[in-house]
């Protein structure tokens, strides 16, 4: 926990940077703030120890960290349900009432200057059983029944080399633990065996469920990637932008994050080094579930760790009311 005058220290350091994108000089907050230079130089060094504020030099002016983002945008989200959208914006979320879904994930794009995404959850179909039958040495026809009664065939393709009786012990593996499990919720949980069974149980274990049912998942739309370029100028590492890249076009990786906003029903804020996300500094996701009857999904958008939290949470939560208004 920081003090009243460091948390409001932060918050205009925070102002400041978003209007100049340059690190922030102590006399600009003092003279802000009406107090000394040398008592902000200090309240300033304390902040930075903490790990709120980073600097190049010692001389230079400070930059908010990820720490200070993440305190900064989970207070925006606290106070969510009061934040206002501009004229502008409110106009161009108003403008896709009952048009196409795609031009969701654009939209968020072009407003606030990152990944925009339109994630369309499926219908909650729960697991009865998984069949596999081989057709060929590199072929197999997956059949998932669901409690329903419903059931959804697949031909995949499968390592030459896997015995039969390894896809009937794969097939025994599964179905202890997919039994009356969603689509997501039983790709989750098989994830969480890595460690405790065999490595290649677990790899064709994964395998065959990522290429049989994978797509039963949803429909995830992304847009607007040339806009993270912003994320190499704040990390200065072309490697961080494209593992970035990677990890967007690699869809799958998202659909359990997005499966889990969805059931806490509320706006988050996801940053490189949360679990679910992506290991990868100078990046956050900002993501709000919308649902109305049986439709229900995420909006959001991936960009640079700086991103104005103040305007994108608002488009957001805004851009989710409207995709419920026009399910309606």
């Amino acid at each position: 926990m920081i003090g009243d005058r460091a948390d409001h220290v932060l918050s205009h350091i925070v102002h400041v940077f978003l209007e100049t994108r340059l690190p922030v000089p102590s006399h600009r907050i003092a003279g802000i703030m009406g107090l000394s230079p040398a008592t902000m130089r200090s309240v300033m060094a304390d902040l930075e120890k903490q790990g709120f504020l980073s600097s190049a030099h010692s001389s230079s002016g400070r930059m908010p960290t990820e720490k200070t983002w993440r305190l900064y945008s989970q207070s925006l989200v606290n106070q969510c349900s009061t934040q206002t959208l501009s004229d502008g914006d409110w106009a161009a979320l108003r403008a896709l009432e009952y048009s196409d879904s795609t031009m969701v994930s654009q939209t968020l794009a072009d407003l606030c200057q990152g990944a925009g995404i339109f994630f369309a959850a499926p219908p909650d179909l729960i697991i009865s059983s998984i069949k596999f039958l081989r057709l060929s040495a590199s072929k197999s026809l997956i059949a998932l029944e669901m409690m329903c009664g419903k059931t959804e065939y697949r031909v995949i393709s499968i390592p030459a080399h896997i015995t039969a009786e390894q896809l009937t012990e794969v097939s025994d593996f599964l179905n202890q633990l997919v039994h009356q499990r969603s689509i997501s919720d039983a790709l989750s949980h098989v994830e969480k065996t890595l460690g405790q069974t065999s490595e290649y149980l677990f790899l064709l274990s994964m395998h065959l469920l990522r290429n049989g049912v994978g797509d039963l998942e949803g429909r995830l739309d992304i847009k607007g990637h040339s806009y993270l370029l912003d994320a190499v100028c704040d990390s200065d590492s072309a490697s961080a932008f494209k593992m970035l890249l990677t990890w967007v076009e690699k869809q799958q990786l998202m659909f359990s994050m997005l499966h889990q906003v969805i059931l806490k029903r509320q706006l988050q804020v996801f940053f490189g080094h949360d679990d679910g996300f992506a290991n990868i500094q100078g990046c956050s996701v900002v993501v709000a579930p919308y649902q109305c009857r049986e439709n229900k999904g995420v909006v959001g958008i991936i960009g640079p760790l700086h991103m104005d939290y103040r305007r994108v949470i608002p488009i957001i939560n805004g851009m989710a009311k409207i995709v419920e208004k026009t399910f309606k």
